[in-house]
């Protein structure tokens, strides 16, 4: 035939195939917005595993951050969210992201925090409920209970959270609700309750 027709009788070509990119984060830290106590967070300290190039957002703002090391003294107590988005896929729309959220909690009064809910799937992330406080307790009771009013968790280290069992049995999926006295370094006793819910 036409030689211009023609193709090589072989030809080969090389192409690397770049595997996804993993990522886990944190999906929860606390911290004090008073920097004796400690007021400074590192996010790249919550990346748990998949440790690759990318950045972060300030879901609030918008921006970009320049600056993975933030320090929240003075901030107003409540959560602020960021997002980790990685940069090494081989395929753009294939990089993913997570988000991560830093509760800023008043060091200033006594308090402790508390999710509303919590995801006890074995993943490592989220999976056992408790309070939250970077302040030394002298006592902390923890007690929570079905819709039916059955107490079916009881705890009084703020270490020991629930992992969203009853006897050894996985919950069910559904709101529980939670009571937890506690006592500050300064004597003081206050009381806290509220809802939790589980998901898987």
């Amino acid at each position: 035939g036409d030689p211009a027709f023609c193709l090589p009788e072989s030809s080969s070509q090389t192409i690397e195939v770049q595997a996804a990119p993993i990522l886990a984060l944190r999906p929860l830290s606390l911290v004090c917005n008073v920097s004796s106590i400690g007021s400074t967070v590192d996010l790249d300290d919550l990346i748990i595993s998949g440790m690759v190039d990318g950045f972060w957002t300030d879901v609030t703002t918008g921006d970009e951050l320049s600056n993975t090391v933030i320090d929240f003294d003075g901030f107003a107590a409540g959560t602020y969210s960021f997002i980790y988005t990685t940069q090494t896929a081989a395929i753009p729309c294939e990089d993913i992201s997570q988000s991560a959220d830093i509760i800023v909690e008043d060091c200033s009064v006594n308090t402790i925090s508390f999710p509303n809910a919590f995801s006890p799937n074995g993943d490592n992330m989220n999976d056992v409920f408790t309070g939250i406080s970077r302040l030394n307790l002298t006592s902390y009771n923890l007690f929570v209970y079905d819709r039916w009013g059955k107490n079916i968790f009881v705890s009084s280290d703020i270490n020991d959270g629930w992992d969203g069992t009853y006897k050894g049995e996985a919950v069910d999926l559904d709101v529980y609700v939670w009571y937890c006295f506690a006592t500050f370094p300064d004597g003081r006793e206050k009381q806290f309750k509220g809802n939790v819910t589980v998901v898987r």
